[in-house]
């Protein structure tokens, strides 16, 4: 797949929508640093809009302007309410670093009130990035103005196209579970000699800037590869490669392109996404708010680059239990994605699978169950049978009908994902230990402790052999197997891992994650079963105390909370009131 013709497409589309449904003046931005490449893009979009009976003028200035008037070709007049578009290209001759240049900068910027008296049709200014960036840091009312911003790439020479390429491959077969160990090291021989032959030549800004994507590439890869190794000491040093190779590539970028272009935006995503599987959470919120900042600033309100990092940054709240911030998050990428990305049916499915799993730790059940249907509908649609996506939403499907009191569909359909994370996954995978992990909970739900157990053991099984000591996912597996124990009376075995579970906890996530809080319930009910009320007592109060920050009055789990710490007193003879 050749992503740069792809982005450019889509980002031609957008320019083209913009356009035919502007009304009078509206400005465009356009920035492509290749006259071949622009001038094949403003054929392109000619042939579209003259097909939908739009006139295209089109003027290049081939020499540095002194006033607006000179935007418009000699003789031409536009009428107002003409159905028309005037595309300029060669601005850049009249804002290089001269003293002229800056006057003129200055006009352009105070003037701008006069531009839809003097072009009451849209205009889209074709830029290259040095032009771009002159006018979005010194003429900060005219961009101000701008109705949308528009970034077309270069296309790479082969070499660079064939790499592009190879790293598709390499994602598909990540996601597959099929990385070898020689695939990777040659993918990282090879880029590792490439960024040598561009370093010989790194004092042009070009070469720089290929040394750069070259070094992202390194960090994709080392990140990519990071998910298949089993050892947790591998995995993490994998993955400080990533990081390593991501901030020398964003280092030269900002020193090029400025601290607000969007191929910066793009490498803090990559960093927030390296940070996150680093659990490295609030590095991982920093970068992607970053990356959210630039893209506000630049891109077009509906444009899908700005939408993925909404759906990251609510991804990372999640997993911080600030669900309502995850949720604001979540519907801004929905909302963004049902617009322009309706032929994407994939990622429809993916916000909408985020949608539910947010719903879900809200305890809004039927919210989350309407969202996960969708999901299925669109998977079960367009994706092979034993995909692995399907594999997920049938296991999130069966955690909704469990939390629904359906044990029997919810065992339906975590068996489904089960066959399915079989037959395509390495039996160590994390996936399949997470459906182990479920379906040990619904077997409990129906009574069949023995079957929880079984299940359960093969979960911690996986999650010890290939998770870090202090994974949020073996402290969920824990917490699990307390359950289990104490369900069939083995109280020290329940409070040893109940313990364990706490310990990852303490250590990894917010005081006020709802992790957090359910450990110090589940406590509480253990030490309540050995009669050992005092330990009891403390640990309810702290589970309310996390509860009643997290939830509104009236929600299920507060409530039974609540209602264990009163219970918990009454035992004790403490009546005091927790003040929170």
């Amino acid at each position: 797949m050749n992503h740069d013709l792809d982005h450019n497409e889509q980002e031609l589309q957008l320019l083209y929508r913009g356009i035919k449904r502007a009304k009078g003046f509206h400005l465009y931005l356009a920035q492509c640093d290749n006259h071949r490449l622009r001038a094949k893009l403003m054929a392109s979009l000619k042939q579209r809009l003259e097909t939908d009976g739009i006139m295209v003028y089109y003027h290049h200035l081939k020499s540095p302007i002194v006033s607006l008037d000179e935007f418009l070709p000699a003789g031409l007049t536009i009428r107002e309410n003409e159905k028309a578009v005037l595309l300029v290209s060669g601005l850049e001759n009249s804002i290089i670093d001269t003293a002229e240049s800056q006057a003129f900068l200055h006009r352009l910027n105070y003037a701008r009130d006069l531009l839809p008296k003097k072009i009451p049709v849209p205009l889209v200014l074709w830029l290259p990035t040095t032009a771009f960036n002159k006018i979005l840091t010194e003429a900060h009312d005219l961009w101000s103005w701008r109705s949308g911003t528009f970034y077309f790439s270069e296309p790479m020479e082969t070499e660079m196209l064939q790499l592009r390429e190879e790293m598709d491959t390499l994602v598909d077969k990540e996601r597959q579970g099929t990385i070898s160990e020689k695939f990777y090291k040659e993918q990282l021989d090879y880029l590792s000699n490439l960024l040598k032959d561009l370093t010989s030549s790194a004092d042009a800004g070009a070469a720089r800037l290929q040394q750069a994507d070259v070094m992202q590439q390194i960090s994709e890869l080392h990140h990519s590869y990071s998910s298949t190794l089993l050892q947790p000491d591998q995995r993490t040093g994998c993955l400080e490669k990533a990081l390593e190779f991501q901030l020398k590539a964003l280092e030269i970028k900002e020193s090029i392109m400025g601290t607000s272009h969007p191929e910066v935006a793009k490498n803090f995503a990559n960093l927030s996404s390296i940070y996150e599987d680093m659990l490295q959470l609030d590095r991982a919120m920093e970068s992607q708010l970053k990356a959210i900042a630039i893209r506000e600033a630049v891109l077009a309100k509906n444009h899908p680059d700005l939408a993925a990092s909404y759906n990251n940054a609510s991804t990372i709240y999640r997993a911080m239990g600030q669900l309502d911030r995850a949720l604001e998050f979540q519907l801004k990428a929905t909302e963004i994605f049902e617009v322009v990305l309706d032929r994407n049916p994939p990622l429809r499915a993916t916000t909408y699978n985020n949608l539910s799993q947010i719903y879900l730790g809200m305890g809004q059940l039927d919210q989350a169950l309407g969202f996960q249907l969708k999901t299925n509908k669109i998977f079960d649609a367009i994706l092979d049978k034993n995909h692995p996506l399907r594999a997920t939403s049938y296991n999130n499907l069966s955690q909704i009908y469990l939390e629904m009191g359906q044990p029997d569909r919810a065992l339906e359909f975590q068996l489904k994902a089960i066959k399915i994370y079989e037959s395509v996954l390495d039996k160590n995978h994390p996936n399949l230990a997470r459906s182990y992990n479920n379906s040990a909970m619904i077997f409990m739900d129906m009574g069949q402790l023995d079957r929880a157990l079984e299940f359960q053991l093969k979960a911690i099984k996986i999650y010890e052999s290939v998770l870090a000591k202090n994974h949020p996912l073996l402290a969920t597996s824990y917490n699990n197997m307390s359950t289990i124990y104490q369900a069939v009376g083995q109280l020290d075995r329940a409070l040893e891992f109940q313990l364990n579970a706490l310990a990852i906890q303490e250590a990894v996530l917010d005081k006020s994650h709802p992790d957090l809080a359910a450990s110090y319930n589940n406590l509480a009910l253990i030490y309540r079963d050995m009669n050992d009320y005092a330990s009891a007592l403390l640990y309810a109060q702290k589970a309310v105390t996390i509860m009643q920050k997290l939830f509104p009055s009236g929600h299920l789990n507060l409530d039974k909370a609540k209602k264990n710490l009163e219970r918990l007193r009454g035992k004790t003879g403490d009546s005091q009131v927790t003040t929170i």
